[in-house]
């Protein structure tokens, strides 16, 4: 214990976090911590309708082996900065002008795994100056050789009885680098914030995991992982200057045959930020969605790409446009409900279109091959059918017109593109 005018120092084992408002003392309203509140007269109510102290969010129920003269609860040193403890860790507490509050304490290698017992044991080996009023030389003898206060420690049950924390010695921190800032979560979730990102001087970069690499969990106690943006959970890097963001495109197996100025991984420095994961998905839940890019922009997929809008969609271009499919495929352009499709010069979706064009109009309609192939087919056997009314009676054609119109029909199914297709309607 550390102990001075108005502040006390010691370790303590969780037993309890107060995360559920059920769990929160009930509000006594003429209590000076109602001040807390700014005056708010709406409370939290729980399925009683008791009103709760909610000051409670994140207090701790706590055991330890000095003897206390207080309820055992300590609350947050810093509710804006704060990691919830589990019960069965050890934390710090600390006693301010008779409020208890408490710190995070970890010794250990494991990032999820809060307690330290050698450290811990000390503590309690330590030299306790309360023991009660009523102590007798049997209790202080008892205290100094167990570390065990008999009197005025508040009895709560054994956290580890519960089974309600473990420790993962597969959960492994992270190299440091000089100068770095690191906020480590439980299971492989990281925050570090650095200047010398391997040894890139002045190249600072903010990097996020969320799920260490199964190489780093299987590597042995003591390992120190640094993050894989390939194999990791999920990542998100904002780099800069000479740090080499090493994410591997070969995953993706699209060629990229559109996009032939695509950059090389060993390219990847400067301003740039990065996110990967199995699964991204990115919502204006009421405005606009919005990308901006001053060089080239693309999207290469292994699988579809689609798009459902139930406005228009509209696309210009300063150069040209291009669509192909590598292989034998369908390029299908449809109006599913008997819309009209126009193709030709620049056309403005809200100018007047013609509905019923006539030969003088600018944009007319299209014709279909196999059917203008049918009526000249069948304007050709007519032709070939024709009588011709003489002064020495009908004569038909004669045998080099009837060549000439059959040679022509032989050749009707030429205009008929191998590879376009229009529908009818």
């Amino acid at each position: 214990m550390i102990a001075g005018k108005n502040i006390e120092s010691f370790l303590a084992t969780v037993v309890k976090v107060l995360v559920d408002p059920k769990d929160f003392e009930d509000l006594e309203k003429d209590a000076d911590y109602v001040l807390l509140y700014n005056s708010n007269k709406s409370f939290f109510q729980d399925e009683n309708g008791k009103e709760k102290n909610t000051s409670y969010l994140g207090a701790i129920v706590w055991n330890t082996d000095y003897s206390i003269k207080k309820p055992n609860y300590a609350f947050p040193f810093d509710k804006n900065n704060l990691t919830y403890p589990i019960a069965g860790e050890t934390v710090i507490i600390l006693c301010v002008n008779n409020g208890y509050y408490y710190l995070p304490f970890s010794q250990t290698q494991y990032p999820n795994y809060r307690q330290d017992y050698i450290t811990y044991r000390k503590s309690k080996l330590s030299d306790v100056t309360d023991i009660g009023d009523t102590a007798t030389s049997s209790d202080y003898k008892e205290t100094k050789e167990t570390g065990i206060v008999k009197k005025n420690t508040p009895k709560q049950e054994n956290p580890a009885a519960n089974d309600t924390y473990s420790v993962s010695e597969k959960i492994k921190y992270l190299k440091p680098y000089t100068g770095d800032t690191i906020l480590s979560g439980r299971l492989g979730n990281t925050i570090r914030l650095t200047q010398n990102y391997k040894n890139s001087d002045k190249s600072p970069a903010i990097i996020i995991r969320n799920g260490q690499s199964e190489n780093t969990t299987n590597q042995p106690i003591g390992f120190l992982a640094e993050e894989d943006i390939n194999n990791d959970g999920s990542s998100v890097w904002f780099s800069s200057g000479d740090i080499n963001v090493p994410l591997d495109f070969s995953k993706i197996t699209k060629e990229r045959t559109a996009w032939k100025e695509f950059p090389e991984s060993n390219d990847l420095k400067g301003h740039q930020l990065y996110v990967a994961s199995n699964r991204i998905v990115l919502c204006a839940k009421s405005e606009e969605f919005v990308i901006l890019s001053k060089g080239n922009s693309g999207f290469i997929t292994d699988g579809n790409f689609t798009v459902d809008t139930k406005k228009s969609v509209f696309v210009s271009s300063d150069e040209n446009i291009q669509y192909q499919s590598a292989n034998d495929n369908y390029f299908l352009m449809s109006s599913v409900r008997g819309g009209k499709i126009y193709i030709g010069r620049a056309i403005n979706q809200d100018s007047d279109l013609p509905t019923s064009p006539t030969k003088d109009d600018a944009i007319q309609q299209m014709v279909l091959g196999n059917m203008l192939v049918s009526i000249l087919d069948e304007i050709i056997t007519e032709i070939l059918k024709q009588s011709f009314l003489t002064p020495a009676g009908p004569t038909k054609i004669g045998p080099e017109n009837i060549a000439a119109f059959n040679n022509i029909k032989s050749k009707l199914n030429t205009i008929l593109s191998q590879r376009l297709y229009l529908s009818k309607s």
